[in-house]
């Protein structure tokens, strides 16, 4: 994602508060390995070309392409306006699927 400067806390608050319990669920129920919310240090300025990167790891192809988060569980009002604000502040720029090849932990 790019998100301008100003707009930093606003997008990080839309993920926190709307998007990371959604995957939290998904992740308790077996549904995802893991999910994540990077924010890139260097660079920073006009042609970044992105200043965050969301990371959702899978067991498996099976598993990332039969994913079914449901972003409308538990919406109020206002989280609604915080999800709305929060993808208003983000241009997303790409979506990549990866494989994994090694880890160290």
């Amino acid at each position: 994602m790019k998100v301008a400067l100003e707009h930093y806390n606003t997008y990080e608050n839309a993920e926190e508060k709307v998007f990371q319990p959604l995957h939290q669920k998904a992740v308790d129920s077996g549904e995802k390995i893991s999910w994540g919310l990077i924010r890139f240090i260097n660079p920073i300025g006009s042609d970044t070309y992105a200043s965050h990167m969301t990371v959702s790891m899978f067991k498996d192809y099976k598993q990332a392409l039969n994913q079914n988060i449901n972003f409308n569980e538990g919406a109020t009002p206002a989280k609604t306006k915080l999800m709305q604000e929060g993808v208003a502040a983000r241009d997303m720029k790409y979506v990549y699927l990866a494989q994994l090849i090694k880890m160290a932990r």
